[in-house]
């Protein structure tokens, strides 16, 4: 069986381009402190990597979540179907993500679907 692959952190793009993470943080998050030669070479090592922001790591730290859940009986309905559409346009405007959970109507995925974005701080 083969190993799952650990994606790149923080750490590893530090590592390869040969700075600290506040520099690598720094670069992620576009501030202008950097010097256009270190940003390169940090982008560099980024692209290398395929490193990706961990976003739920981002949301735990801020103490806040960027991801509106929406938990309905079926999204097949035209009604909540246009409601999800209108929803998912609008948090998208804010720079939300919306996260759907249809039920069809049973109790039962009604309370896990709550306890997942619970789980997830949704």
């Amino acid at each position: 069986m083969e190993r799952a692959v650990r994606p790149a952190t923080l750490g590893d793009v530090a590592q390869l381009a040969g700075v600290s993470m506040s520099t690598v943080s720094n670069v992620v998050r576009g501030a202008t402190v950097v010097a256009p030669r270190t940003r390169r070479r940090v982008q560099s090592a980024i692209d290398q990597l395929g490193y990706r922001p961990n976003a739920l790591a981002r949301h735990l730290l801020q103490g806040r979540a960027t991801t509106v859940g929406i938990i309905a009986r079926d999204l097949r309905n035209p009604f909540f179907a246009e409601m999800a559409s209108l929803v998912e346009r609008e948090v998208a405007r804010f720079g939300f993500a919306a996260m759907f959970c249809a039920t069809e109507g049973d109790h039962e995925r009604e309370e896990q679907a709550i306890r997942l974005m619970l789980e997830n701080r949704v």
